[in-house]
């Protein structure tokens, strides 16, 4: 009984996740970056695609049951966004020129944020790297200094944006923007970091939307082809660059993408998103140490408090049992390996049980609302959007209070620089469509 509710759930994820690919593909969605094409996408290779192709395997870390709650949360989650998308859908969007940004916007504020951003990104990064935030995190307790890195994303979003409204910035700005890109490159080199690696790709994605344009199908799902094979193998090339079997981080991805295709029959890494989710909600449920939707606000304050002063930190930023290894053990007899993350559909689980599809419908919601102005040519929304993907990307794949935490680096910085930098006149405002 257990396994035909899996296998019934998991049919059912998969048809809700890969639909807007296949509306796609035969062009019911006409836009390549339709936000939900990319959620759905991204839902499928982190909550099905793994329990499809290895299934068996999996059996042996957790009893079907607990895949099966795991299962069904994530189809709930991807249909509530589908839901809150619709009913974010607006009736009225003012249209905007890419004249009147031109007009409007001083350019000098754009300059000067975007070279501020970029700097800071690149020195924490290779603070980062030095291990100098890592002694200064453990010393004080203040690792989300480190989470200044993130401002690189902002840099890169404003540096593509004053490239499209300024050709006399043009130089400067291409220049800048690979400066930008440096922290994803040498994490892409020395690691295999993937997220960095999709990060870039979502900022592309702005080169067209403030341009109204789009590439072709076959263009698009080439590189779409060539990203999920290199995103989905990435990980595997760590272990042989570091062995020496391969001489680079290219060399090694060549060698392991043949196993993207291939049907693993090895037990699964219990820190992956499909395991480590489902022995988390199995914790909650067990133990009913629901965080309440806690962890998501006071965890969200709590972060930002100096161990230095708040020893017992760690009591104000997560709320749930989800995360506590001792439970984890007890209640499913796994050691989650170290680093892992449930994913954000099993994190809204363990806050909020079998209503947490709440959270879903709000962000789909969200997601509507900055698409339809996105599409109306409005610059600042073109910037969130971009922001918000990658946030969503992160939630998603990750939890939910790294997509806050990014929300916090990237979208805030460009409301705020917006509103510096933003004449707020009206004067070159295009009809709205009837």
């Amino acid at each position: 009984m257990d396994l035909a509710v899996l296998n019934a759930g998991l049919f059912l994820l998969v048809i809700a996740s890969l639909a807007p690919a296949a509306l796609y593909v035969i062009g019911k969605i006409k836009d390549p970056f339709h936000p939900l094409l990319f959620v759905g996408t991204l839902s499928y290779f982190i909550a099905a695609h793994r329990l499809v192709v290895n299934q068996k395997t999996h059996f042996l870390l957790l009893p079907e049951d607990a895949y099966a709650a795991y299962v069904w949360v994530a189809l709930l989650a991807v249909l509530g966004v589908y839901w809150g998308w619709r009913l974010g859908r607006s009736r009225v969007v003012k249209q905007y020129s890419l004249s009147y940004w031109q007009s409007e916007f001083q350019i000098s504020y754009l300059l000067l944020a975007a070279m501020t951003c970029t700097m800071i990104g690149i020195v924490i990064c290779f603070l980062i790297r030095s291990d100098q935030i890592v002694i200064a995190s453990a010393t004080h307790g203040m690792g989300y200094v480190a989470d200044l890195k993130l401002l690189w994303i902002t840099g890169a979003i404003l540096w593509v944006q004053i490239f499209i409204l300024c050709p006399q910035y043009r130089s400067i700005a291409s220049l800048m923007f690979f400066a930008s890109l440096i922290p994803p490159i040498e994490r892409f080199l020395s690691y295999g970091q993937r997220g960095d690696t999709f990060r870039v790709a979502v900022i592309l994605e702005l080169f067209y939307l403030m341009r109204a344009k789009r590439p072709s199908k076959a263009v698009f799902i080439t590189a779409a082809v060539i990203l999920g094979l290199v995103l989905g193998t990435l990980e595997r090339t760590r272990a042989i660059v570091n062995s020496g079997d391969a001489k680079n981080r290219f060399e090694a991805i060549s060698k392991v993408i043949p196993s993207f295709f291939a049907q693993a029959d090895t037990i699964p890494d219990t820190g992956g998103e499909d395991v480590f989710g489902a022995a988390a909600m199995r914790t909650v449920q067990d133990t009913g140490t629901y965080g309440y939707g806690r962890s998501l606000t006071i965890g969200l304050v709590g972060r930002f408090l100096p161990r230095k002063f708040f020893p017992d930190k760690d009591a104000w930023t997560t709320f749930h049992g989800g995360y506590d290894a001792t439970m984890i053990q007890s209640a499913t007899g796994l050691t989650i390996s170290g680093g892992a993350a449930c994913s954000g559909f099993a994190e809204s689980f363990l806050e909020l049980s079998w209503f947490s599809p709440i959270i879903w419908v709000g962000i789909g919601y969200l997601y509507r609302k900055l698409w339809d102005r996105a599409l109306a040519g409005d610059l600042r929304f073109q910037g969130f959007m971009v922001g918000f993907s990658i946030a969503i990307l992160y939630g998603i794949s990750q939890a939910l209070i790294v997509a806050e935490v990014n929300i916090i680096y990237v979208l805030l910085p460009l409301f705020l620089i917006y509103r510096v930098a933003h004449t707020r006149s009206e004067v070159h405002l295009l009809p709205a469509p009837a």
